[in-house]
């Protein structure tokens, strides 16, 4: 597993405003869904445009991931297609990762 999955991780364990910047961690899986969807919109290009499916709330060995897939915009105003999501302290989207991380993190965090 390589560094930067570890540290990705590694923050996921950590208070949702340790690594992030919501105003205050959720007490319910409705709370981090929602706080994990608005760190995924601050991402995108479009984030009006944000269409999340399969969105759910997993733990792990003291570790809360939320986990899903988000299809959005793309600057020419076409959909850019479903991808992977992991959020928690830290958010990671399937396009910031290198080849094979994802599925990675995925299998460790989801």
């Amino acid at each position: 597993m390589t560094h930067r999955i570890l540290a990705f991780a590694a923050c996921l364990t950590l208070p949702l405003q340790a690594c992030g910047d919501p105003p205050e961690a959720p007490q319910s899986d409705i709370g981090y869904e929602m706080v994990a969807k608005d760190q995924v919109k601050a991402r995108l290009r479009d984030p009006e445009s944000a269409r999340f499916t399969d969105v759910r709330v997993v733990r792990r060995n003291g570790v809360t991931a939320i986990c899903g897939y988000v299809n959005s915009k793309n600057g020419l105003g076409g959909m850019t297609g479903p991808q992977r999501f992991i959020a928690g302290g830290a958010v990671g989207l399937e396009e910031d990762f290198a080849p094979g991380e994802m599925d990675q993190a995925w299998n460790r965090l989801c």
